[in-house]
């Protein structure tokens, strides 16, 4: 059996200072500031249906739910939680909202004896290579189980994780889809709860997402005049000082370039992705990045090229961490189709 699967893997930054061509700017020269641009990774075809609007859920229906709670190692703007398959702990998994089937390092494979059960298509920046389904049994994290899950293996070393060991995997939505995940980035909690969030606690922001292959897609508006959709991607992380960076399509890009006027700042940086060596790419500061009453200034833009799975004609661009832990707590509710953001009154 075979199944499609969209894999963007890991994105490096590097940190030699190189001129750069800013598409519409052939003129700005880079400058020598680097930051790391870690994992993104963007799985699958498992989960397309739109969830409907918020409906609100009565309090008493709140308390009654099922709610699971876990710490998580914040690494390199990345989230990191232990995961057991079948009751025994597996390692560090990756947490990852761009992931629609969860993945296990090929290191896992062998230690558990995971049985064989089909084959995949991934899909990466470069293009399509195959892989292997496997029996994973349950997933679990801290309680929070989903029953007889089907992952991949992929070789995940290079991909960052806490205790400085090979990454033991990739969560994906598959697991997420069935909650709503408060992710508390100044705690360093999850929380996974079987009912829809509370949408009448004070001072947070609500936008509706659409899936979109699995992974929650916001209308999101770049200096202000340009309005374009995003996936909530937790996998995609890396922060240049305090100034996020941004994954963006072609399209998105060429609008940036023609939207700008004058200079503009910009560096270079080292980019890996699945089935890719190092490729260099600029990376340009925009004025703000908007999501509903929420906005941060001065994030850094990436743009992919149309290769893979950015070729596609319904690619989006990306956004992860960077932008959401300034709005924590973040609940995505995958419920209901809520994102909701904590935003200072």
């Amino acid at each position: 059996m075979w199944y499609a699967v969209m894999l963007l893997a890991s994105q490096y930054v590097g940190s030699a200072a190189l001129d750069v061509p800013v598409a519409g700017n052939p003129m700005v020269a880079s400058d020598s500031t680097f930051a790391r641009t870690l994992p993104a990774a963007i799985p699958a075809d498992a989960m397309h249906a739109s969830r409907p609007a918020s409906t609100r859920v009565e309090p008493s229906t709140r308390a009654l739910a099922p709610s699971w709670s876990s710490s998580f190692a914040y690494a390199r703007d990345g989230i990191f939680v232990r995961v057991a398959l079948d009751g025994v702990d597996a390692g560090w998994f990756l947490l990852d909202t761009g992931a629609s089937a969860t993945v296990v390092d090929t290191s896992v494979v062998r230690e558990r004896h995971l049985a064989v059960i089909g084959h995949d298509s991934v899909e990466g920046t470069a293009g399509t290579m195959g892989t292997t389904l496997y029996e994973l049994g349950n997933v679990s994290v801290n309680g929070a189980t989903a029953i007889a899950v089907t992952g991949i293996a992929q070789d995940l070393r290079g991909f960052p994780s806490p205790d400085g060991k090979s990454l033991a995997g990739i969560l994906g939505s598959d697991f997420l889809g069935a909650y709503a995940v408060r992710i508390d980035y100044a705690t360093h909690e999850v929380t996974f709860t079987g009912a829809a969030a509370d949408s009448t606690l004070p001072g947070r922001t609500r936008i509706h997402f659409d899936l979109d292959h699995g992974s929650p897609r916001v209308p999101v508006t770049l200096d202000g005049c340009l309005m374009t959709e995003f996936r909530i991607d937790t996998g995609l992380h890396g922060a240049d000082g305090d100034a996020p960076y941004l994954a963006v399509t072609e399209d998105v890009w060429l609008g940036i370039a023609r939207a700008r006027t004058g200079q503009v700042v910009t560096h270079a940086v080292w980019v890996r992705g699945l089935g890719d060596g190092d490729v260099v790419r600029p990376a340009v500061q925009i004025a703000r990045v908007t999501i509903g009453a929420a906005g941060v200034d001065a994030p850094w833009v990436i743009p992919q090229p149309p290769r893979g799975y950015f070729a596609r004609p319904d690619a989006v661009s990306l956004l992860g961490n960077g932008v959401l832990q300034r709005f924590s707590p973040v609940t995505i509710d995958f419920l209901t189709g809520s994102l909701y953001l904590t935003v200072a009154k």
